[in-house]
């Protein structure tokens, strides 16, 4: 056994560990690997594909854990096949978030489904509006993008590094800026 697969068993069983003490679960492919700290709370599911890859020793924001919050027990997490998430990435879900496969999300980027109180001052002691954030296949997110409740991002599409996501993306669009804009498009590839 090397290194590396002994580290990332031990973030494998930290993990699940983390996740059995706060009453969620973790379905983890044989083949996953964890090369950082994933950081478990809430009470629901968080899934991890094959080949998907969490963290990364050498990338942006090193040893920084990677923070998954599936809050309530009906919520779920789901990181597709091949999708490589970087270090000190953040996904909290009230509902749900899907990444898709062969997707690329960069250090500190954050991904939340719920604005998780109201927003007018008379509004904040009350539960925000939630909705499903689902990114599809062969997505690029840059560093410390921002990805926020009921956003649906197409196959291929590239969000730029500091970016807020607030509406739809389409496939091959690349989005910056806050709020997120189309600054260009390609033809993807199926």
């Amino acid at each position: 056994m090397n290194a590396s697969f002994v580290r990332s068993l031990w973030w494998i069983l930290r993990l699940r560990w983390d996740a059995r003490r706060a009453g969620g679960r973790v379905e983890i492919a044989g083949s996953a690997r964890l090369r950082t700290r994933v950081i478990f709370r809430g009470c629901g599911t968080v899934r991890i594909g094959e080949h998907a890859v969490v963290g990364d020793g050498e990338a942006g924001m090193p040893s920084a854990p990677v923070f998954v919050s599936a809050r309530p027990a009906s919520s779920m997490v789901a990181i597709g096949a091949e999708t490589r998430i970087t270090n000190g990435v953040e996904l909290i879900a009230l509902e749900r978030i899907e990444i898709g496969s062969q997707c690329r999300i960069g250090a500190g980027a954050r991904i939340v489904d719920a604005d998780f109180h109201g927003v007018a001052p008379e509004e904040r002691e009350m539960q925000g509006a939630s909705g499903a954030v689902r990114i599809g296949d062969r997505v690029w997110i840059g560093m410390g993008a921002i990805i926020l409740k009921r956003v649906r991002i197409d196959d291929g599409a590239v969000v730029g590094a500091g970016a807020v996501v607030s509406a739809d993306v389409e496939e091959g669009a690349v989005v910056a800026g806050n709020p997120a804009r189309v600054i260009s498009r390609w033809a993807v590839a199926k």
